[in-house]
């Protein structure tokens, strides 16, 4: 389907696409899915080192990430669940969650307090987080100043002027997550790390593949087969 054939309710349409994205997580165990996830965003960050943005853009982007990570928050996903995550699984959905990018909150109109903050956290990585110098100790010291430090030095001030709008990050993320934001800034940066040395060991793309994608990129030719098989290679194995 074009998008000169989507019908005029966008906003319905793209709600639609995201609930079927969601719901073809359900049979799948959970820490799969998050293996999944965060393997996409190794590859989508650290091979934007070589170039500009990775070598699978636009099938895997920054957004698209954060999409995924809101369906599998939305799904029904359990660990007691064994089916098989395979790539042709995940381009699928990717389907899916391109129709549904078409709407940017797709849940704003959802008054309840605990999807409200699951949109947050799930948009988190990729409206603060990604678009940030890529030194990882800015990275830390941004995200800790912005979630940790100044919200609770300005908590008084800030509940006084948000009033009944006001979200107290720090003990919200707390009581959702178990940890503090300063612990899962240390897990972050930890993980940080295993994604690089992992990276460098197995992940990054086959050389010739990606010097193939490239290539066809410069001369505007179809790269979707090429990448698709790059992703299968990683997410299948």
């Amino acid at each position: 389907m074009n998008r000169q054939s989507y019908p005029k309710n966008m906003k319905a349409f793209a709600k639609t696409a995201f609930t079927n994205a969601y719901n073809a997580l359900n049979p799948y165990k959970l820490s799969d899915l998050w293996t999944v996830s965060s393997l996409l965003s190794c590859i989508e960050y650290f091979d934007a080192f070589e170039d500009s943005f990775n070598c699978l853009f636009p099938t895997l982007n920054e957004r698209k990430i954060s999409m995924f990570d809101k369906a599998i928050l939305f799904s029904s996903a359990r660990e007691y669940k064994d089916k098989c995550f395979t790539s042709k699984k995940l381009a699928k959905i990717f389907n899916s969650l391109n129709d549904a990018t078409y709407t940017d909150e797709l849940s704003d109109e959802n008054k309840d307090p605990n999807i409200k903050f699951l949109n947050f956290i799930a948009n988190l990585a990729n409206s603060q987080f990604q678009y940030q110098n890529f030194n990882i100790l800015i990275y830390l010291a941004r995200a800790f100043a912005l979630y940790e430090y100044f919200p609770n030095i300005y908590r008084d001030k800030l509940k006084d002027k948000h009033k009944r709008n006001f979200i107290d990050i720090p003990v919200i993320f707390n009581d959702k997550f178990g940890i503090s934001i300063k612990q899962y800034l240390n897990i972050g940066f930890a993980l940080f790390r295993l994604y690089n040395i992992k990276y460098d060991s197995f992940l990054k793309p086959n050389e010739k593949l990606r010097n193939e994608i490239i290539k066809r990129r410069q001369e505007e030719t179809d790269i979707s087969f090429l990448q698709s098989k790059v992703l299968s290679n990683i997410i299948d194995n």
